[in-house]
């Protein structure tokens, strides 16, 4: 679409200009329920099939630079979770293998972690300090502020079924190597 019609539009008519006024004031309110609904049925899909893990949200998509929706076991007492990360602004969507920096700060990256993701995702790599295995999403799309994206995210299931798809299929391999590290580094 280009900008010129749309300017030429807006300046118009005094009508014209008050709507897209209207637009600009809602706009962020209308995307923000687009997301949590969005993350509302996600969580439904995940609860299913992940009985008795705890689900959050940190920060705001598209509101803040780095708003996520994790998932973690108790058993992992805040050291691990899985999440989908609106980094930078949604911009550039994660997901991955999150880990509290300040609570295993010493704690080596897990090789093992990392290439088990890489089977399924051969872009999966360290982001340091935060990702023990991160991988930028190109399906079902890499940049969330767009407004197909958004409508997407809004009204296709497939959309959401290929983020839970993902995300299950992240929890499926490394929840038992997660378990290990836990583990293995218990005090």
């Amino acid at each position: 679409m280009k900008t010129d019609h749309i300017q030429q539009f807006i300046l118009k008519n005094e009508d014209n200009l008050r709507i897209a006024a209207s637009v600009i004031e809602v706009w962020p309110e209308v995307r923000q329920r687009i997301v949590d609904g969005f993350l509302e049925r996600l969580g439904t899909q995940l609860k299913i099939k992940l009985d008795g893990w705890e689900f959050s949200r940190t920060e705001r998509f598209f509101e803040d630079r780095g708003g996520s929706y994790d998932f973690t076991k108790p058993a992992w007492a805040g050291e691990y979770s899985l999440g989908l990360q609106a980094s930078e602004y949604g911009s550039q969507m994660i997901i991955g293998v999150w880990r509290d920096k300040d609570k295993i700060v010493n704690r080596p990256f897990s090789n093992e972690l990392l290439d088990a993701i890489q089977i399924n995702h051969p872009n999966a790599r360290f982001i340091k300090p935060w990702w023990d295995a991160g991988v930028f999403m190109k399906s079902p799309a890499s940049d969330w502020q767009k407004p197909g994206v958004l409508w997407q995210m809004n009204k296709d299931s497939a959309f959401l079924d290929d983020v839970a798809e993902q995300l299950l299929d992240l929890a499926k391999t490394s929840a038992p190597i997660i378990d290990g590290l836990v583990q293995k580094y218990k005090k």
